[in-house]
């Protein structure tokens, strides 16, 4: 059995400096490769890697930017607030220059009203519309019914897996991507709430658990909507997101 040590969790998430020990790949990172930004309040383009050099421009969410080649020496791995990545140069319109890739992913942004939390924090419907928006079908789904509990399973393009199961109490939806990072399935689900007390709370109510290695192996949300992201295999991620609601179906 993996012994882990559960982290408390800090209680903000806007850049800074603030540090962790945590290690996760980083995915998808490759020259040429286009990728969006998550940080939300924007991603700093900077002169060269380095929080302390000089801001070219600030790039918004869920733009895209463009990896170029670097012949600089590879820079060494940083964490910044449980994010880690390293400082990539890259393009964005006439600008080029340095960004931190922790705040960068492959994974679509969600920027419709479908696929933003209404109330409670509930992202069980969001994490569907975004999946069902994103990805295509790739074979028909497959449908388990028991005695009380019926269970879907749907495959989609880029390797992407959706289950939902439902009963007379629970509906829990679970979204399998792979090639992610862990924290780009915790960005992707703050960038789907609602407002910013919404995010505030979940932020507040995260907990990241590490395993003996040092490495982010998963993180819970205990909100009433209760959310889980765990690592299920190299570059694979599984997110959980659970509904008490009787009567829901399928």
């Amino acid at each position: 059995m993996k012994k882990v040590a559960i982290l408390l969790l800090i209680s903000c998430l806007s850049i800074s400096l603030t540090r962790a020990n945590t290690t996760e790949p980083t995915n998808n990172i490759e020259i040429g490769n286009a990728l969006n930004v998550t940080a939300e309040s924007g991603l700093k383009m900077r002169t060269s890697p380095g929080l302390d050099s000089k801001v070219i421009t600030i790039i918004p969410f869920g733009e895209a930017v463009q990896i170029l080649p670097d012949f600089l020496e590879e820079p060494s791995s940083e964490t910044i607030e449980w994010v880690e990545g390293t400082w990539r140069l890259v393009s964005y319109g006439e600008e080029e220059g340095y960004v931190f890739d922790g705040f960068l992913t492959h994974l679509p942004v969600p920027y419709y009203a479908f696929e933003q939390s209404v109330e409670d924090l509930d992202l069980t419907y969001p994490l569907m519309s975004w999946t069902e928006y994103h990805y295509d079908v790739v074979a028909q789904a497959d449908t388990t019914i028991s005695k009380d509990r019926t269970k879907v399973t749907q495959q989609y393009t880029d390797g992407v897996v959706m289950k939902k199961y439902d009963n007379k109490y629970l509906y829990k939806v679970q979204v399998e991507l792979e090639n992610t990072r862990m924290m780009d399935a915790y960005q992707l689900l703050q960038n789907m709430l609602l407002d910013e007390s919404e995010k505030i709370t979940f932020r507040n109510k995260s907990l990241f658990i590490q395993t003996k290695n040092v490495e982010l192996d998963k993180i819970t949300v205990e909100v009433d909507n209760p959310v889980e992201i765990r690592k299920i295999g190299e570059n694979k991620v599984r997110i959980t997101v659970f509904t008490f609601n009787e009567g829901c179906s399928l």
